[in-house]
């Protein structure tokens, strides 16, 4: 197996976008995660609530990048 590192050199604002977006997953993935654990909620239910949460929240209305979306 082949692996290749690439180094990139992101502008500021590139910089500061990708930051968002790591912030807008990480905080994503701890809420759904405590949900999962306090109320039990299910894969489906959660999928369904990111629906909603996304019209709500101006970082996830955002244009979606791959990390947001669930695979089918």
């Amino acid at each position: 197996m082949m692996t290749y590192r690439f180094r990139i050199y992101p502008t500021a604002a590139q910089a500061r976008t990708m930051e968002e977006t790591i912030e807008t997953c990480r905080r994503l993935y701890n809420a759904m995660l405590i949900d999962r654990i306090e109320k039990r909620t299910g894969f489906y239910d959660q999928k369904k609530m990111l629906v909603e949460l996304k019209r709500d929240d101006k970082h996830l209305n955002r244009s979606t990048p791959r990390s947001y979306r669930t695979s089918s």
